[in-house]
């Protein structure tokens, strides 16, 4: 539901609208506190619900003026270090390395270096050989029709190859998948359904506030980088009001806070996405279809293989040659302070 409700008011066509790692972590910290499970399950409807009613009534009330405050390279630096934390939480599974209280990659290098005795090699094997398919199927396109349709569609049939190898060697090997996924849609209903509900609304909503702004933020910066790569605009307003109504609509079914992801955003930009019908309609009727029918399919398809996708997407992000370029501005700066200060004629007090 997220997804096409953004369709229908979002102007960024690369937009990719879904659950993001940033966003997720802060409404997990929102949501330890309540109960089990189901109490926690429903706990997040009707936080996700406070979260687009305060997104849509920015929007109402026209703040996205707020963001005309977030400079150019404010946006590439928050952008640049969002995608190197998202190709950081990658390579810890593409290792290998089993979850753990030590933290990520960083962590295990500089306090628990010893965790790298626990790298799984075949892991370590399949995903560079995920690394070099989706490296060198792009460059092969031109040579054959056969290569072309491959490289066209390159991460679902890495996908697929995947799959099939993991149904025979990765009991063997020890290589992590997918396993179970739950079949069928949820049913929608209002999360407001009594007093107690109102009272926990009420004791979550500095929370929701906190999520909707770090969620506007962060999307709108991500669109407006590739809108600015792309070459066209991105409204403001109308950003807010799409990613309101679509976590209203995602509270309708039980969804978590929904914002514009960046690494699948990168994705997006990286397949040739130009339109809401790519980057949004197509990908809620392809996981609506999956879950409802091909669920079972998904079992095999090696966890690290998604990791290997997700931190090429990523990449696509940073915006290194926007700092390099910033310093080569400073240095400029001062090369003409030094030519002026040495070669310009000293004037009379």
């Amino acid at each position: 539901m997220p997804p096409i409700l953004y369709s229908i008011f979002g102007t960024c066509v690369h937009s990719s609208v879904g659950t993001g790692g940033l966003i997720s972590l802060l409404t997990g910290e929102q949501l330890a506190q309540y109960g089990n499970l189901e109490e926690r399950t429903h706990a997040g409807a009707i936080f996700t619900l406070l979260v687009g009613i305060v997104i849509t009534l920015m929007g109402i009330f026209r703040l996205a003026f707020l963001v005309r405050f977030l400079s150019r390279p404010a946006l590439s630096g928050f952008i640049t270090a969002s995608a190197i934390l998202i190709m950081a939480s990658q390579i810890k599974p593409m290792l290998g390395l089993p979850k753990s209280d030590t933290g990520g990659i960083f962590a295990i290098a500089l306090s628990h270096p010893r965790d790298f005795q626990d790298v799984r090699l075949p892991t370590v094997a399949m995903s560079l050989c995920a690394l070099t398919y989706l490296s060198v199927i792009k460059k092969l396109k031109s040579l054959h029709w056969t290569l072309r349709l491959l490289g066209d569609f390159k991460e679902l049939t890495l996908l697929a190859f995947s799959a099939i190898f993991a149904t025979r060697f990765a009991a063997d090997f020890g290589i992590s998948v997918v396993g179970d996924v739950p079949a069928g849609l949820p049913s929608s209903s209002w999360p407001l359904q009594t007093a107690d509900d109102l009272a926990l609304a009420q004791e979550m909503l500095p929370g929701a506030t906190m999520v909707a702004l770090v969620t506007f933020l962060s999307s709108f910066a991500g669109a407006k980088k590739f809108a600015m790569q792309a070459g066209y605009q991105v409204i403001a307003i109308n950003e807010l009001l799409a990613l309101g109504f679509a976590n209203l609509g995602g509270a309708l079914y039980g969804a978590v806070p929904t914002q514009i992801g960046l690494s699948r955003m990168g994705i997006a930009y990286s397949t040739g996405v130009m339109s809401q019908l790519g980057a949004n309609v197509w990908v809620a009727v392809v996981v609506a279809l999956v879950l409802k029918l091909f669920s079972s399919y998904l079992y095999f398809v090696p966890r690290c293989v998604l990791n290997v996708i997700i931190l090429l997407g990523a990449q696509h992000l940073t915006e290194f040659q926007h700092m390099s370029w910033l310093v080569s501005l400073r240095s400029t700066r001062t090369r003409q302070r030094t030519y002026l200060v040495d070669f310009s004629v000293p004037q009379k007090k």
